[in-house]
């Protein structure tokens, strides 16, 4: 049996301690966190979170105090590089063009990583949602103000330093302007896709792209009116099926309500697969769809349509056949949401899908609801605005499970991994199935990187015997995501 130093065995029990707060903090309890715009206790917003055990929802932050970011508009993003979630809003900050906010749910405690508009022509009221890119550590992100014509930019973010870099202005030669949404990686050329809901060559929007490498942005698609649509205010989403992009426009097409379609990066075509707002059809979609590979389907909300008075609705789109079916319409039944603006998320584990309404509910302020795509089934789980909640959110909501996004637990028993001993002496065996090829970096609590490597077997030697003492975060990027691994060395 190995003995150990008396600070050895202090530094023991102080880590075992740091784990079992740990273990306890991220409980087996699955949460689901989101932002609203109006409500908390400044009512310019709030952090809300919902326990899908207890069913409960709590106010986690309220936005607004000093110069803090107030009415954000998108959705919080994971960073796996500190565990922290980050998003944007767009007011509030030192110069009351929005701010770049990060959130730890560990404690409930929030912080403004950094002040928007701070020059004239700086990157200002955001709307859309930071996107992190696993290979540079970076989150980057469109803004709808700001800029050297003062109609958008992009810029990145660095969550190890706190500071920004802005990339590319809009609007010059008549170029794309006003985005609402995000950027989306294209695994096959590393290049990020994005959509503004103005500019182009029509005025109608346009595609564009961003080099991560170069921070260069092009223009390669332009939206016209009644042939694609126009005014899109989401994202584009990736299928690794097709090889394409789909995205869905807010205005256009036949019926003025707006399209769903394709676009194929290869050539950049655009085919326009569906037009919204027939009879009791959706319409006026304003995010994102998601993709089901259980179903083969892809899911959507709308602001307005469906049956009743036009109060939104959830779609499928069927990519085989370019068919829309409206699965559910809201505003029909007493407390229902209205008005969803944001998109679908998915939790595997249960084979619901999770959303926020921005109206309806019994304080008609919007809710939280769950939807059964066996059997079409949508349920309010909360209606926000009572007292000091969240009220009027705008962006979707983050599934984070012991802490993590729950996709990445779904990849971690995919790829099984074990790091044993943990704690150890910095001779670790890293255990793994399907993991061989992915890469791994090793980050202290500082999040500076101290080794990476690419995993070569099924069972393979890590040998950290130089680190100190201490908790790391192994991150292990491969073809089906990434998984982070809490560890301690302990010599």
């Amino acid at each position: 049996m190995r003995n150990y130093t008396l600070s050895a065995k202090i530094v023991l029990v102080q880590l075992v301690c740091i784990l079992s707060a740990t273990q306890t903090l991220y409980s087996q309890n699955a949460v689901m966190y989101g932002m609203t715009q109006n409500g908390g206790a400044d009512s310019v917003g709030a952090i809300i979170a919902y326990n899908l055990t207890t069913g409960t929802e709590s106010v986690v932050y309220s936005f607004g105090r000093d110069s803090d970011g107030q009415i954000p508009s998108g959705s919080l993003v994971y960073c796996p590089l500190n565990g922290l979630l980050y998003g944007l809003t767009a007011g509030g900050g030192k110069y009351g063009n929005g701010a770049v906010i990060s959130f730890n749910p560990a404690n409930n405690t929030e912080a403004v990583a950094w002040n928007l508009g701070h020059a004239s022509n700086g990157p200002a009221s955001p709307y859309g949602d930071l996107v992190y890119d696993a290979n540079n550590h970076l989150f980057y992100a469109m803004t709808f103000g700001g800029g050297d014509n003062a109609i958008g930019c992009v810029f990145s973010f660095n969550p190890a330093i706190d500071s920004i870099k802005q990339l590319w202005n809009f609007g010059y030669n008549g170029g794309a302007n006003l985005p609402y949404g995000n950027l989306v990686l294209n695994p096959n050329n590393g290049l990020y896709y994005g959509m503004t809901s103005q500019g182009g060559n029509n005025n109608d929007g346009a595609i564009i792209t961003l080099n991560p490498l170069t921070d260069t942005v092009h223009r390669v698609y332009n939206f016209n009116d009644g042939q694609s649509g126009e005014t899109p205010n989401g994202s584009l989403v990736w299928s690794s099926t097709t090889n394409l992009f789909y995205g869905m426009t807010s205005a256009g097409g036949a019926d003025s309500l707006g399209t769903l379609f394709s676009f194929n990066p290869a050539d950049s075509v655009e085919t326009t697969l569906h037009n919204f707002g027939f009879g009791t059809d959706a319409a006026g979609p304003l995010a994102n769809l998601i993709y089901n590979e259980n179903t083969g389907l892809f899911y959507g909300l709308s602001i307005n349509g469906g049956e009743g008075n036009g109060q939104g609705t959830i779609f499928s789109f069927n990519p085989a056949n370019d068919s829309v079916t409206v699965l559910h319409s809201f505003g029909n039944v007493t407390n229902d949401g209205e008005f969803p603006n944001g998109s679908l998320i998915y939790d595997a584990a249960d084979n619901l899908y999770y959303g926020l309404t921005q109206g309806g509910g019994t304080n008609h302020t919007g809710t939280i609801f769950s939807f059964n795509p066996s059997n079409n089934a949508e349920t309010t789980l909360w209606s926000l605005g009572s007292g000091t909640d969240g009220a009027g959110p705008q962006g979707s909501l983050l599934l984070l499970n012991n802490g993590f996004p729950a996709a990445i637990n779904n990849l971690k028993h995919s790829y099984n991994i074990n790091l044993y001993p943990n704690p150890g002496n910095g001779n670790f065996l890293l255990q793994s199935q399907n993991a061989t090829g992915a890469t791994y970096n090793v980050y202290n609590i500082n999040g500076e990187l101290i080794s990476a490597g690419t995993i070569q077997s099924d069972l393979q030697n890590i040998n950290l015997i130089h680190a100190a003492d201490g908790m790391y975060i192994m991150k292990i990027d491969g073809k089906e995501g990434t998984v982070p691994v809490r560890f301690a060395v302990i010599k």
